[in-house]
């Protein structure tokens, strides 16, 4: 766990971090003050900058399954397979002026019609694009986080290739 105090941000020695085998956490020494900490659960999203403070009701936190989109890229008119395309995963930026963040770190080459991406943050959602040689980029809808395990199938228009010419300040 990653804690908050007054804008510091810090780790606990001696508190130990995990649940029992019942998802409970008991920290008897907490301060009265309030902090803010990541809840980062195994195999779930985790919850961030959640406000934590003494009390005697108990906080509960449920952290949204990983997001998990899985499908295939086909061509529209035929309804074959596409092989050799590009997968990028990517988030709605909550800045509307920015649009997407795309990671390109994850971003992965695919010779097989099937594709594959996991998610394991929370955020305003979550796309995937794909793009191949001969086909218009295809971009897919939103995905909240939470949703679980999601199919997403592709169905790509063919495009023509662009064609242009460089030229210097001369022509």
């Amino acid at each position: 766990m990653a804690w908050q105090w007054e804008g510091v941000h810090f780790e606990f020695d001696h508190v130990d971090c995990y649940t029992d085998e019942n998802g409970v956490w008991e920290w008897n020494e907490a301060p009265i003050d309030a902090f803010e900490a990541d809840i980062c659960p195994r195999g779930r999203m985790p919850l961030t900058d959640q406000l934590i403070f003494a009390r005697e009701k108990e906080h509960l936190f449920q952290p949204p399954e990983m997001l998990v989109i899985t499908g295939r890229v086909l061509e529209k008119e035929s309804g074959d397979p596409v092989t050799n395309y590009r997968v990028t995963p990517g988030r709605r930026n909550p800045d509307l002026t920015i649009g997407i963040d795309r990671y390109q770190c994850d971003a992965y080459q695919s010779e097989t019609p099937q594709y594959r991406v996991e998610f394991n943050r929370t955020s305003e959602g979550y796309l995937v694009r794909i793009e191949a040689d001969g086909y218009r980029v295809a971009t897919s809808r939103n995905f909240k986080s939470g949703e679980g395990d999601v199919c997403f199938d592709f169905q790509l228009e063919r495009a023509e290739p662009f064609t242009g010419r460089i030229v210097d300040v001369e022509g």
